[in-house]
């Protein structure tokens, strides 16, 4: 008996169903693992019923967290239509149930008791789908089986994280106290940040070889299709917003390019923008050509906007950034794009929580100052930058980070190694912390520095835990290595999932 359903087959079975008098029960989740709570849940649900049909979601739709899901769509329609009280399975191309309670149009649908207090539910998912079945007449359930968790088994049997990251969770676990999550998330929210950049807009094409030109010594490449994406400190500024209410974002915009600051000013709706406006000059751009099928970077095409804004320009930011101490957290990132000068930098580091990424990057090794940002509280910078900077390819690391720190009076060096992890270095007590690499996988590098900058700079400031603040900031650095374009990263329900599967 064939037990999958889709969109070719659904309605035809489902009328038949109906019209046989059956009682129609309906599941749904991600089921990445099937245990003896899901047997339960089912067993339950069955009971309500003649058939009982299981909705799964499918995988570009599950945000558990890196790693997740573990088993793809078909193997996990595989394994629920093996089991005796199932009778049908359908995959769900949506973030939600809703489309599938509306095609199958329950008598029930059940869900776990987990989810029966609707106050905690904060993606509002479950509200959504209680609407969705009352709209087709049917009626949500809540079963009583003991709880389970799939992400927790999972997690302790190594399959989400490699096991020096699982070890490392288990250590914070020791040190972490979950009722203090929650309360994070509330403090963060009502920040006031100051975020202080230069924007970029990240445009990827993506390609696909066609060999070797008849008459060139060249590859031919047809394109395929583009992509476009806020980028630089915008996108951070943006993500910022996922979390806090109160973001105020500072930098230069030109308007020599309409089309491109009118895309900017869109993304940028959640948050409060004080523009340096440079009629004559373009929106820092970074155009990247990809390899599909290899996933390589083929070459990149910079438009940037590296010189120096005008004495007027550096007025009005002065102005902007006078009054410091009515924000909570200044989070500053430099790429030298003619934004920041050495007293707006000297200004900005003096505040007692100001978090800073001055990048070196190919367009500014000649001009970036890190000297600009002496006696900051925290400077993240990774490890070819701040060898690049000390004029030291052979040292320790630590060795290397600690001169780097005195040298330039740094309360706090976070050095990121790629996927190996990270470096905290903290010299008031002179201490090194090692964070390992939360993935292995890395599609594009482009701002994850700069998402561990935000990340860190938000949950210290709420709970004074550096390990609980970049255990948060590496996993969702771990997402935006996964994606092209860093806009979306940021997201509540991801992290507090994400201590979900570590913390009890």
């Amino acid at each position: 008996m064939n037990k999958l359903l889709d969109n070719q087959n659904i309605k035809e079975k489902i009328s038949e169903l109906k019209k046989r008098g059956h009682k129609v029960v309906m599941c749904h989740g991600v089921f990445d693992l099937i245990h003896i709570g899901h047997l339960s849940h089912f067993n339950e649900a069955k009971k309500l019923g003649d058939i009982l049909i299981i909705s799964v979601t499918s995988d570009k739709f599950i945000n558990k967290g890196i790693g997740r899901p573990v088993f793809n769509i078909d193997e996990r329609l595989f394994a629920l239509s093996s089991l005796s009280m199932v009778d049908y399975v359908i995959p769900s191309n949506s973030a939600t149930a809703e489309i599938n309670i509306k095609k199958i149009k329950p008598n029930f649908y059940v869900k776990g008791m987990d989810y029966a207090d609707l106050k905690l539910d904060i993606s509002n998912r479950i509200l959504s789908e209680k609407k969705a079945v009352k709209s087709v007449g049917g009626k949500i359930v809540f079963t009583k089986s003991k709880l389970k968790s799939s992400s927790k088994i999972l997690f302790d049997n190594n399959f989400i994280f490699p096991e020096k990251v699982t070890k490392f969770l288990v250590t914070l676990k020791k040190h972490t106290d979950r009722k203090n999550i929650n309360t994070y998330f509330d403090r963060i929210k009502k920040l006031k940040v100051l975020i202080v950049g230069d924007t970029i807009i990240d445009r990827y094409v993506f390609c696909n070889s066609m060999g070797k030109a008849s008459k060139d010594p060249m590859i031919v490449y047809e394109k395929l299709y583009s992509e476009m994406f806020l980028g630089g400190a915008a996108s951070i500024a943006s993500n910022c917003s996922a979390l806090v209410d109160d973001v105020v974002f500072v930098t230069k915009l030109g308007l020599h390019n309409k089309q491109n600051y009118k895309f900017v000013k869109k993304k940028l709706r959640n948050v409060k923008l004080k523009e340096i406006n440079s009629n004559d000059s373009p929106i820092n751009e970074k155009l990247r050509y990809v390899d599909e099928l290899s996933n390589t970077k083929l070459m990149g095409l910079y438009d940037l906007n590296s010189s120096q804004s005008s004495e007027k320009n550096y007025k009005q930011l002065k102005t902007i950034v006078k009054n410091l101490d009515i924000y909570d957290l200044v989070i500053v990132l430099d790429y030298k794009h003619g934004l920041i000068n050495s007293k707006i930098a000297s200004k900005l580091s003096k505040h007692k929580n100001c978090y800073i990424n001055c990048q070196l990057n190919s367009s500014n090794k000649n001009d970036q100052k890190i000297k600009d940002y002496t006696n900051s509280k925290c400077i993240v910078i990774n490890e070819n930058e701040l060898r690049f900077e000390m004029r030291d390819n052979t040292k320790d690391i630590n060795a290397v980070i600690r001169k780097f720190a005195n040298l330039y009076n740094i309360k706090n060096v976070v050095v990121t190694q790629g996927r190996e992890g990270l470096t905290l270095f903290q010299k008031k007590t002179n201490k090194f912390d090692f964070i390992p690499g939360f993935s292995s996988i890395a599609k594009d590098k482009v701002g994850a520095g700069d998402i561990i900058l935000l990340m860190l700079g938000l949950f210290y400031t709420v709970s004074q835990n550096f390990k609980l603040s970049l255990s948060a900031a590496s996993m969702l650095a771990a997402k935006a290595l996964q994606n092209y374009g860093n806009e979306n990263i940021v997201n509540k329900e991801d992290l507090l999932k994400f201590f979900s599967t570590f913390i009890d």
